[in-house]
């Protein structure tokens, strides 16, 4: 009898309760539990080197392919401070609030001390009481202790944030994840997609760009947005625009259009482009159904897979990869992300299309 933990049902149980139902839980946990809980414990693995696992898997998993290659990613640096420090909140003090829209505020915060990020990372913040989410980091990203974040309001937490004023305090961890790695985008032209609240993460790489601008070719915005009264962070994407220090371009669906900007969608924009595609580095940050529009828009013009990157945030809760709530199948996007090139994610329909 032939058998596969890759298989459905591989862990129904009498009653018909499936206790590991996903594919990739079952993955984990097999790899955990041979080569992790053990060596934690016992500090030896379940395996002896004879390679049946390899040659008899249905699914054609190398083991050994797997385990070079999470040792290859190391997708979370080691703590900086005490074991298990990056469990426990510390407490920030509130700033400032800036109504940006009806529905979000921007919050500045100002850390026990200073934090060193890149663009595309995040906070888990806590209101005591209410609970901890994940809030992109919106400000430069230079060391400094105060950071700043934008929250819609939408839930008990995220209401409860905008409830808070200057001088109340908030829990916060972090930084996490993998953000944008500006090194990369050396002498390339760059274009920076945004769509609704995907401006948030983009504010932060903006900024940091314009912080080295002549490290970079040309840097072109293009942002859309329901209505004019939807964009986030008003004053600067019209000051950026006055500057000149890069090309900004602007879309709505909807509404009074006062700006006189391009009625549609943020595709409309992608029209009539005076960038040379070859020299082009796209960073897109939006909602999935954009990145079902834009991708294709994109590869047809001619920016290459390596470089076209992507914001996969998704509902994340503890940050660490502890949950699963985040994993896409072999991805962890609060570990490994949420900043992806497409090269890397291009197999997860689900991480766009979802």
């Amino acid at each position: 009898t032939w058998d596969s933990c890759q298989f459905d049902q591989f862990t129904k149980v009498a009653g018909g309760d499936e206790f590991r139902g996903n594919q990739a839980d079952r993955q984990r946990h097999r790899f955990f539990r041979k080569y992790k809980y053990l060596w934690d414990k016992y500090q030896r693995t379940a395996c002896v080197g004879c390679g049946r696992c390899s040659r008899e898997c249905l699914s054609r998993i190398d083991p050994v392919a797997v385990l070079n290659r999470l040792h290859q990613q190391q997708s979370l640096p080691a703590p900086k401070s005490s074991p298990a420090a990056e469990y426990r909140p510390e407490l920030a003090e509130i700033l400032y609030v800036e109504s940006l829209t009806e529905s979000e505020k921007l919050f500045r915060l100002r850390m026990p001390h200073p934090l060193e990020f890149e663009p595309g990372e995040f906070l888990e913040i806590s209101v005591f009481g209410q609970g901890e989410a994940p809030f992109t980091i919106a400000s430069a990203p230079e060391r400094s202790d105060e950071i700043e974040v934008v929250v819609r309001a939408a839930g008990t937490l995220t209401q409860a944030m905008h409830r808070l004023r200057p001088g109340d305090t908030v829990g916060v961890r972090g930084p996490f994840g993998c953000g944008f790695p500006l090194e990369r985008f050396n002498g390339r032209d760059l274009l920076v997609v945004a769509g609704g609240m995907g401006m948030i993460t983009l504010r932060s790489l903006v900024l940091g760009l314009l912080a080295r601008r002549d490290d970079y070719g040309r840097i072109m915005l293009l942002y859309g947005a329901r209505t004019v009264d939807h964009y986030l962070f008003r004053d600067e994407l019209l000051s950026w625009h006055r500057e000149g220090n890069l090309d900004c371009r602007f879309a709505v669906t909807q509404g009074d259009n006062s700006w006189g900007v391009t009625r549609g969608d943020v595709t409309h924009l992608l029209k009539d482009l005076d960038l040379e595609p070859a020299r082009v580095t796209a960073l897109v940050s939006g909602p999935a159904r954009m990145y079902r529009a834009v991708n294709p828009l994109l590869f047809r013009w001619g920016v290459g897979e390596d470089h076209l990157y992507l914001n996969l945030e998704r509902h994340m809760k503890c940050g660490l990869g502890k949950c699963g709530k985040c994993r896409i199948n072999d991805i962890c996007v609060c570990e490994s992300g949420p900043i992806f090139p497409y090269a890397r994610v291009k197999h997860l329909k689900e991480a766009i299309e979802r």
